[in-house]
């Protein structure tokens, strides 16, 4: 799956040339023939936050070369763009979802997916995904067909990674798991319920117990003249192991959800379109 990079791009003011983007495309495609591909977004200024037509025209353009892109709708834009590219394709992105209170983009969701995405039996119309979406509880809550995001890679970063609750005597991969931070570096190791080390003896157990059932060490550090010196390797000294053990989680959490499924949930009103 290639991303433009067009929102990078926006944040860093930095133009894509939309035929050396489409030559590249048809590269990969010669090597990869079953990469799929988003459209080259415009994004939006404040002023043409409804204005979905430039996006509209690259997602043309790249069809008349031959290619059969994504296309990429902005949250912010009039929906007539989004009835358009669903007249055309059967797979879409939802994007320029970054940014808005979670109530607020709740109430879009909710809008879009109840009106637009879904038929009148709730099941989707179309392939959604969505762009920079991995918050567990959007994740469940509408039926995605996809979804990217580099939460868990940042997570794991800042000194965190995700552990499932323990549930009538099973890992509960299904919900929101626990977000608890591992780094021995980390300023919260003396901030309650925010660290391993200041978790209640029964919840390190949980997190102690995971690990091991994960295949995960927690590791073993000691600071000698302000640097670290790790003795073992583990989730507390090693941010790519607390990728990996994240996208562990997030994999099991994924298998979890079923497509097609409908969306059913009570809608949060107060969207004006």
């Amino acid at each position: 799956m290639i991303d433009s990079g067009a929102f990078s791009a926006w944040k860093q003011r930095i133009p894509i040339d939309l035929d050396e983007y489409i030559d590249f495309i048809k590269e990969q495609v010669l090597v990869h023939p079953n990469v799929v591909y988003f459209n080259l977004d415009v994004i939006p200024q404040k002023d043409e936050a409804k204005d979905g037509a430039p996006s509209y025209r690259n997602f043309l353009k790249m069809k008349r070369a031959g290619l059969d892109p994504i296309p990429v709708y902005h949250a912010s834009t009039d929906t007539k763009w989004l009835r358009r590219y669903m007249g055309h394709t059967d797979f879409i992105a939802l994007g320029w979802l970054v940014g808005r209170s979670s109530p607020a983009l709740i109430r879009m969701l909710d809008y879009l997916w109840e009106e637009h995405l879904t038929d009148d039996k709730h099941m989707p119309r179309v392939k959604v995904h969505g762009l920079g979406v991995t918050s567990f509880v959007r994740l469940k809550r509408y039926p995605w067909y996809s979804v990217d995001s580099t939460t868990w890679l940042q997570a794991a970063i800042y000194g965190k990674v995700f552990i499932p609750h323990w549930r009538k005597g099973a890992w509960d991969y299904g919900n929101a798991p626990y977000v608890i931070t591992m780094s021995t570096r980390s300023s919260k190791t003396k901030e309650k319920d925010a660290h391993l080390l200041t978790l209640s003896p029964k919840k390190q157990d949980i997190v102690k117990r995971f690990l091991s059932h994960a295949g995960f060490e927690f590791g073993k550090s000691k600071i000698v003249e302000e640097e670290e010196v790790v003795i073992v390797p583990g989730v507390s000294n090693d941010y790519e192991m607390r990728g990996a053990l994240n996208a562990f989680v997030f994999a099991r959490f994924l298998e979890t959800l079923e497509w097609p499924r409908p969306f059913r949930v009570k809608r949060l009103k107060g969207f004006v379109v």
